[in-house]
């Protein structure tokens, strides 16, 4: 929730194109991130995106997700 900038609990579309690019091509695409559709990165939905990056880490996998 690192880039949630202003305070509301979530990353909405605009926070997370404000990132740098880099971040945004290891983290994925934003709108797989939004699993309930609802327009905003909540916490849940982050520590989903963090079980898998994990898995994908113990697993030998790569850390970039598949678009």
């Amino acid at each position: 929730m690192r880039y949630d900038t202003d305070g509301d609990g979530k990353v909405s579309a605009t926070e997370y194109g404000a990132i740098s690019e880099r971040a945004r091509q290891f983290m994925g695409d934003f709108k797989k991130s939004d699993t309930n559709l609802d327009g905003f990165i909540d916490k849940k939905e982050e520590a989903a995106w963090r079980e898998k990056l994990m898995e994908r880490f113990r697993g030998g996998g790569s850390a970039t997700p598949k678009k």
